[in-house]
């Protein structure tokens, strides 16, 4: 029984490594042919850093990050968002490491840090509940994000008591005219 795909907003693809690209660009093709407004997200969080930009080419609208696994200090985050940037927008998923169980405020700090480097957040429902006002926050954040989508850089080393990263505007933060400042 295959659904109609009438009632259907839109898709997120898992596991597409595991697919030869001739078949993933069939299966985008008639995604597409079938309902053009469809969105479709491809989940590249485990995938080589080459293939996942390979996806870059694909008829995709966002591509769905490794941030769920980062720790906020290590530098692949922005790797990863570099290698990938200007193509597809960059979705961050918020991952239970980062949230440290139920902690409000960790949940609440995942969802605005991911929404300030990148293009946008998807969340847990619980997450959204047991942080509303940080989830809140972090949509206005991310509606922002199409401002600061160009390089990222830590400003502090990995054994700084406080991270500080920097978002800026353009491909290179010395000539953007304005920047996010994460700490």
């Amino acid at each position: 029984l295959v659904p109609s795909l009438s009632d259907v907003g839109g898709l997120r693809l898992l596991g597409v490594d595991r697919l030869r690209p001739e078949h993933l660009t069939h299966l985008l093709q008639r995604l597409r042919e079938a309902r053009s407004d469809l969105v479709i997200f491809a989940d590249v969080s485990n995938m080589a850093r080459e293939s996942a930009v390979a996806l870059c080419r694909a008829n995709l609208d966002f591509l769905v990050s490794s941030y769920a696994w980062w720790d906020y200090r290590a530098s692949w985050y922005a790797e990863e968002a570099e290698a990938l940037r200007g193509s597809v927008p960059i979705v961050a998923e918020t991952g239970p490491g980062q949230m440290h169980g139920e902690n409000p405020a960790a949940i609440g700090r995942s969802m605005q840090v991911a929404a300030a480097l990148s293009d946008g957040v998807i969340a847990p429902l619980g997450a959204v509940r047991a942080a509303p006002e940080a989830a809140k926050h972090a949509c206005e954040l991310a509606s922002l994000g199409g401002r600061h989508c160009g390089e990222m850089r830590r400003l502090t080393g990995p054994a700084s008591p406080v991270v500080a990263w920097l978002r800026g505007d353009s491909g290179d933060l010395r000539t953007s005219s304005s920047a996010h400042l994460v700490l």
